[in-house]
């Protein structure tokens, strides 16, 4: 008679359901999750949405990614602005885990303890930059190449559904259709590969045109690239170049040095022992497809806060989802790693709660200027920084934003420091930004965490409000808060 076997804990539904609502903690708090270019979406989708154009109208419009944009207009009429927002920003983290668990299972048979020390990379850097077009892109990628994987012995209709899929992925983000295409053919590159003749393997250029003929389905989006306007950096490839070491060592950069250098050094230690173990095997198709993310990322342009960066987490991801147990290694070790990658998970997701609830709150208060402002006020903002970011890179950039949502008119802040940056010379101090500004299209001087003022470049103003960090100046034409 047979008797069922029955699952490790860490392939059960209750322990898969607790990894996804771990991932989703950390923003559940935040009545706007504090993203860094997330307030100019605010005032773009209010834009879009006041202008009642159709979605297809408004994403050729556009000429860019606008996945987002189109969830925004299904559900913000029904919901609101604000929470449709929250929504989007809480569900790709959640996506992104739910697809490193299902392509785990798919590439192993099960479930691997390795995964759960992946699913900390849902908050990478992009996504906290605010990215959340490649963001969403990026983890719906990774749920097809699970789905692709699933569907390799119905080829023919596997073939129709990624026709559709790809178009989909590409319309939200062309980096998420390109990182779909390389992690498919890669992993194709090395299943083709793998067939042996008479005990000799397929050559590179047969496993190639193989692989090169199974991607067609995901081809035809290419065209839809020509209506795309790609963003970049001064000095084009190789400047892009030098920043990519610091994205995949940052790929868990958020707010805690120390914490972050050691979250990331623990995972490449993972990495390397997995290949130095004898325990260990690994899935030669995620393998590949990290290779060949790493070489997508050295391909692609893109400066700071550009979309490529959100590559760099993903190839980490792979690699680590690439790794399981040998048959012969007994239960009680592979309940260890899990243990040990389920308290990663929970100390990961504790550290970005208590992140996010920090940002939020100092958002909070940089907003509170606004309380201070006149409806239809026009304000001239400014954001103070360092020439050097730290480790936790300001995420107030676009805050000043959120004056447009509340009727008030603001020109696009600007970035200022307290001197002049040599490596960012396009950034002007704010003695230069107050000396230049006309003062005549403004009633108010709103500044952000300005560093030091010099009282000769504000000239005739009065002090509005001031909380000791930022403050808020009127000038004298302007009208008095109601």
């Amino acid at each position: 008679m047979l008797t069922a076997v029955s699952r490790p804990w860490w392939e059960t539904r209750w322990c898969i359901a607790l990894a996804l609502v771990l991932t989703a903690a950390p923003l559940l708090w935040p009545a706007i999750p504090p993203l860094t270019d997330l307030p100019a979406a605010l005032v773009r989708y209010r834009g879009m949405l006041d202008a009642g154009v159709g979605s297809g109208a408004w994403c050729l419009a556009q000429r860019r990614p606008c996945g987002a944009d189109l969830l925004v207009m299904g559900l913000a009429p029904l919901i609101g602005l604000v929470p449709t927002v929250k929504l989007v920003a809480v569900s790709i983290p959640v996506i992104a885990a739910a697809g490193m668990l299902w392509l785990s299972r798919e590439a192993h048979g099960r479930v691997q303890p390795v995964a759960y020390l992946a699913l900390p990379f849902a908050y990478h850097p992009a996504f906290l930059h605010g990215r959340i077009d490649v963001a969403l892109a990026m983890a719906l990628a990774l749920n097809m190449v699970a789905l692709w994987m699933r569907l390799a012995r119905k080829r023919q209709a596997r073939a129709g559904v990624f026709v559709v899929l790809s178009a989909v992925v590409c319309v939200v983000h062309p980096l998420g259709w390109a990182s779909l295409g390389v992690m498919i053919f890669a992993a194709e590159l090395v299943r083709a590969r793998a067939v042996e003749r008479d005990t000799v393997r397929r050559g590179w250029a047969e496993s190639g045109w193989r692989a090169a003929v199974n991607c067609l389905p995901i081809a035809p989006p290419a065209l839809m690239l020509l209506a795309w306007r790609p963003g970049g950096v001064d000095g084009g490839w190789l400047a892009a170049l030098a920043l990519k070491p610091g994205w995949v060592l940052g790929a868990l950069r958020d707010r805690w040095r120390l914490l972050d250098w050691a979250s990331i050094v623990l995972v490449v230690l993972m990495i390397h022992r997995s290949y130095q173990d004898r325990r260990f095997v690994h899935a030669p198709m995620l393998a590949a497809a990290a290779v060949g993310l790493l070489v997508l990322l050295v391909a692609v342009p893109s400066g700071p806060g550009g979309a490529a960066m959100a590559t760099a987490p993903y190839a980490i991801v792979l690699a680590l989802l690439s790794i399981r147990f040998n048959a012969r290694v007994p239960q009680r070790r592979r309940a260890e790693l899990a243990w040990a990658a389920l308290a990663f998970l929970m100390v990961r997701t504790v550290a970005g709660t208590a992140s996010f609830a920090a940002e939020s709150r100092d958002w909070t208060r940089h907003l509170a200027a606004l309380d201070h402002v006149p409806r239809g006020a026009r304000v001239a903002a400014f954001v103070g920084q360092a020439c050097v970011q730290p480790w936790r890179t300001p995420r107030t950039e676009f805050l000043p934003d959120i004056a447009l949502l509340r009727g008030i008119a603001l020109d696009r802040a600007q970035i200022v420091t307290d001197a002049p940056c040599t490596d960012r010379p396009q950034v002007r101090t704010l003695a230069q930004a107050l000396t230049d500004l006309p003062r005549t299209r403004y009633d108010l001087i709103w500044l952000i965490t300005p560093g030091q003022i010099d009282p000769a470049r504000l000239g005739d103003v009065r002090l509005a409000w001031s909380d000791g960090r930022d403050v808020l100046f009127a000038l004298p034409h302007a009208r008095p808060p109601r």
